[in-house]
C-alpha cells in the first residue's frame, strides 16, 4: 500500500498494488483464492518510529462481477506464460513496470 499522487485523492487516498506470478504455486494458490472470496478485509496499523500499533480493520465487498473478472484475469496470465514459454520474467517485468510508473 502506498500514498497516492495528488490528482489520485480524490479516488481515495491510498492504492493497493500487488503483482501475481502465475508461475508461483504460492502466488497461483492465493489469486485463485481471493477470486472465490465474497469480501476481502484489511487491518490498518501505526505508530512510527519501528512501532506496529493497530489502528483498526476494514472488510469490503468483493462482490460477484469483481471475482468473475479476477478469475479471467488469471486465466489470460496463465495462457500469456504459456505462450511465452521461456520468454517468461516475471521479475524484470515488474521491474519495467516501476521504472514506467514510478512513485
Amino acid at each position: 500500500m502506498r500514498d497516492r499522487s495528488e490528482s489520485a485523492l480524490a479516488e481515495g487516498p491510498y492504492a493497493l498494488e500487488t503483482y501475481l506470478n502465475v508461475r508461483s504455486p504460492a502466488d497461483l494458490r492465493d489469486a485463485r483464492r481471493q477470486a472465490r472470496q465474497s469480501h476481502h478485509t484489511f487491518h490498518f496499523f501505526g505508530g512510527g518510529r519501528g512501532r506496529c500499533i493497530y489502528r483498526y480493520s476494514k472488510r469490503i465487498s468483493h462482490g460477484e462481477t469483481q471475482r468473475e473478472e479476477l478469475g479471467e484475469m488469471i486465466q489470460q496470465a496463465l495462457e500469456y506464460a504459456e505462450e511465452v514459454g521461456d520468454r517468461y520474467d516475471f521479475n524484470r517485468a515488474k521491474a519495467e513496470f516501476w521504472e514506467d510508473h514510478p512513485i
